[in-house]
């Protein structure tokens, strides 16, 4: 088992959205990809399988709080500018 920490396209995102690259170009089909994962709720699915003991995740596929909570997070942090 890999000791490197997996990270998921919503972590990336906020990080880079945080140092105010939220608006570049580059990022467009980052937010599409965001975009698409948006239920009619105005929530956010979950996309992985990942496994735990220790946690529940939530299913995959459906409306998740935390996934959705970290998506308005990128999204608050997408106009910052450099």
């Amino acid at each position: 088992m890999s000791k490197f920490p997996k990270f998921g396209l919503i972590d990336v995102l906020l990080i880079l959205a945080k140092i105010g690259y939220g608006k570049d170009k580059r990022m467009e089909s980052a937010w599409n990809v965001l975009d698409r994962h948006k239920t009619e709720e105005m929530k956010y699915k979950l996309d992985s399988d990942r496994k735990s003991k220790y946690w529940k995740f939530g299913k995959r596929g459906k409306a998740n709080k935390w996934i959705t909570f970290y998506a308005y997070l990128c999204l608050k942090h997408k106009k910052k500018k450099i």
